[in-house]
């Protein structure tokens, strides 16, 4: 397995999770992910275009929307809106 669909392979893991938990995290899984990006950003084994590409096609694997079109279309959903901006804010933070 290369390093593009080792990628795929845990970002589309760590998006069913948050979509299995109700948009929580795994944190450690997170960190590790954003990790092993960046690594292969480091390593020109990727390229930042490319690695968009793979986020939106996980996130459309798992989600069936881009994740651009996605963070857009929730924040316009009135049961997303009902949640005070406190939380809404934290929570985003904690998707990053």
């Amino acid at each position: 397995m290369d390093e593009k669909n080792r990628i795929e392979e845990l970002l589309i893991e760590n998006y069913q999770f948050i979509k299995n938990h109700k948009g929580n995290t795994d944190a450690n899984k997170v960190f590790f992910i954003k990790g092993f990006m960046e690594a292969c950003l480091m390593g020109k084994l990727v390229s930042r275009v490319e690695l968009e590409q793979i986020i939106n096609r996980s996130h459309k694997t798992v989600f069936g929307v881009e994740y651009e079109k996605r963070i857009d279309l929730r924040e316009t959903t009135e049961e997303w809106l009902d949640i005070p901006t406190h939380i809404r804010r934290k929570q985003a933070l904690d998707e990053n």
